[in-house]
């Protein structure tokens, strides 16, 4: 569901360095279009409305590709995915 919201990322140390350091295998998404989809995390935003952010500074960005890049975060557990 693209109007999923994300948590804020809250731990710091090697959560953090692998949450903003690593890149996301399986995704067909550049490392700088994943590090910016990062730093759109805030808890308010949707999937959506990162991929948009994303997309004006970027280009175009597929949304399933998005969202396959999120919920792998959220299998190695570097943030929630949570329903608004």
């Amino acid at each position: 569901d693209v109007e999923r919201p994300l948590p804020e990322e809250g731990n710091l140390g090697s959560i953090f360095r692998r949450f903003f350091r690593s890149g996301v295998p399986g995704v067909k998404l550049s490392r700088g279009v994943q590090q910016e989809l990062r730093y759109f995390v805030n808890g308010k935003r949707t999937l959506l409305e990162i991929r948009n952010g994303v997309s004006a500074e970027f280009g175009p960005v597929p949304m399933d590709q998005v969202k396959r890049f999120f919920e792998k975060l959220q299998e190695r557990g570097d943030i929630q995915l949570v329903k608004k």
